[in-house]
C-alpha cells in the first residue's frame, strides 16, 4: 500500500512539473515551416479609351513560409493561458495575373510578413494546450507588371513594393515534450484589406491597378521555454 501511495505521489508531482512549466519558463522562441497562400483579388481599371476593357480575377501565390518567433506564455488559474508573440516569417513563389488579350502580365509576390499577436488559450491536460492568435500583421508586397506600352510596343516593366498592416487570426495546438521544449501544429489567416499599385500603360489605354489581398498558411514548429 505504500509503495501504490509513492507511486501515486511521485506521477501527481510529475503532472504538477509539467503543468507548471508554463509558469517557470513563460517566455519562448520557436521557429516554424509549412504551406503559404496568398490570394490577390486584382482590379485593372481602363481611364483612356473611349469603350473601356477592364479586367479583374484573382491570382494565387502558393509557396512554402518558414519563419521565426520570440514570445511570453503565462499560466493563469493552473489552466488557461495568457501571451503575446511577435514573429516574423518568409514567404515563397509568385502569383501571376495576366490580362485575357494578353496586354500585361503582372506578378505579385507577399515576400515576408510580421505578426504581432494576443495569444490566449488553455491546457487540455498537464502537457498539450490550445490556443488562439489575434492580433496585427504587416505585410512586404512587390508587385512587377510588365506590359507593351507605346505604338512601337516596347516592353515597358511597372515594379512598385510596398509594406501594408492588416489583422491575423489563427488556431493551434501545443505539446510539451519537456519544461522546456515543446512541439506545435498552427493555421492561420490574414487579412490585408485593398492595397492600390502604380498606374500603367498599354499600347491602348493607361490603367489604374488595385488589389484586395488575404493569405493563410498551415505550419508545424518547435518552441524552447526559459
Amino acid at each position: 500500500m505504500k509503495k501504490i501511495c509513492l507511486l501515486v505521489s511521485c506521477y501527481t508531482l510529475s503532472l504538477c512539473s509539467s503543468a507548471l512549466a508554463y509558469t517557470t519558463h513563460p517566455f519562448y522562441v520557436a521557429a516554424d515551416a509549412g504551406f503559404f497562400r496568398g490570394d490577390f483579388n486584382q482590379t485593372y481599371n481602363d481611364q483612356t479609351a473611349n469603350v473601356a476593357q477592364n479586367f479583374s480575377g484573382v491570382a494565387q501565390q502558393q509557396g512554402y513560409t518558414e519563419g521565426l518567433a520570440f514570445g511570453y506564455s503565462k499560466l493563469i488559474n493552473q489552466q488557461y493561458l495568457l501571451g503575446v508573440e511577435l514573429a516574423g516569417n518568409l514567404a515563397t513563389h509568385t502569383s501571376t495575373y495576366s490580362a485575357s488579350d494578353q496586354s500585361f502580365t503582372d506578378n505579385l509576390q507577399i515576400k515576408h510578413y510580421l505578426d504581432l499577436s494576443f495569444v490566449p488559450g488553455f491546457l487540455l491536460n498537464d502537457s498539450t494546450a490550445v490556443y488562439a492568435k489575434l492580433g496585427l500583421s504587416e505585410a512586404y508586397i512587390k508587385d512587377q507588371l510588365t506590359s507593351p506600352a507605346g505604338y512601337e510596343a516596347v516592353s515597358t516593366e511597372y515594379s512598385s513594393s510596398k509594406n501594408t498592416l492588416g489583422f491575423v487570426g489563427g488556431l493551434g495546438i501545443k505539446k510539451l515534450i519537456t519544461d522546456q521544449f515543446a512541439i506545435f501544429a498552427e493555421g492561420d489567416y490574414r487579412d490585408y484589406g485593398s492595397m492600390t499599385f502604380n498606374s500603367f500603360q498599354t499600347i491602348a489605354a493607361t490603367y489604374t491597378h488595385s488589389s484586395t489581398i488575404t493569405a493563410y498558411n498551415a505550419v508545424l514548429g518547435a518552441a524552447y521555454h526559459f
